[in-house]
C-alpha cells in the first residue's frame, strides 16, 4: 500500500519488491497541464480559505471520517515496514536514482507531453495512453533508455 504523498517512496518500493528497473516506474504527472475533467471543463479550485480550512475538520468531520484516518494511517504504516523489510539503506539508494531519474524525465519530457486539454481547457490530440493517462510516454521510454545505457557505461 502506499499514499499519494508518498507516492515516490511508494513506487521505489513496488519496483523493489517485483524486480523492476528504475524507469519502470518513470512518470510524467497527469495533472500538470491544470485541473479539467475529460470534457476540458475546469475544475474549479476549492473555494475554502486556506486559513478557515480547520473550521471545517472539527471533531464531528473526523468521527464521520474515522475509517479513511485508520485507512490513511494502516496504509503509511503498511509502507514504512515495507521498507524496513527490503532495507531502509536499499529503499533510500533506490529512491535517490528515482528522484534522478524523475528529474530527467521532467526536464526533457515535461514540455512534450501532450495533455487532452490545452492549459486553457481546449480539447486536443494527446500523446497519453489513456484520458491523462501516461503522456509523454515514447519520450519517457527514450530518456529511460539513455539512462540506463549511461548506467552500463
Amino acid at each position: 500500500l502506499g499514499t499519494v504523498e508518498r507516492l515516490d517512496e511508494s513506487l521505489v518500493a513496488l519496483r523493489l519488491l517485483l524486480g523492476l528497473d528504475a524507469g519502470d516506474v518513470a512518470y510524467l504527472s497527469s495533472k500538470s497541464s491544470g485541473g479539467f475533467d475529460a470534457q476540458c471543463t475546469r475544475i474549479p479550485e476549492n473555494f475554502i480559505d486556506r486559513d478557515r480550512r480547520g473550521d471545517f475538520f472539527d471533531d464531528a468531520w473526523r468521527r464521520r471520517n474515522q475509517m479513511d484516518y485508520l485507512l490513511y494511517a494502516a496504509a503509511d504504516r503498511s509502507l514504512d515496514a515495507t521498507i524496513a523489510g527490503l532495507g531502509a539503506e536499499r529503499v533510500r539508494e533506490a529512491l535517490e536514482e528515482h528522484r534522478a531519474l524523475q528529474a530527467r524525465v521532467e526536464e526533457l519530457c515535461g514540455g512534450k507531453a501532450r495533455y487532452p486539454c490545452t492549459k486553457t481547457g481546449k480539447p486536443q490530440r494527446s500523446n497519453c495512453y489513456w484520458n491523462d493517462i501516461g503522456c509523454g510516454h515514447a519520450c519517457i521510454n527514450t530518456v529511460v533508455e539513455e539512462w540506463e545505457k549511461a548506467k552500463k557505461s
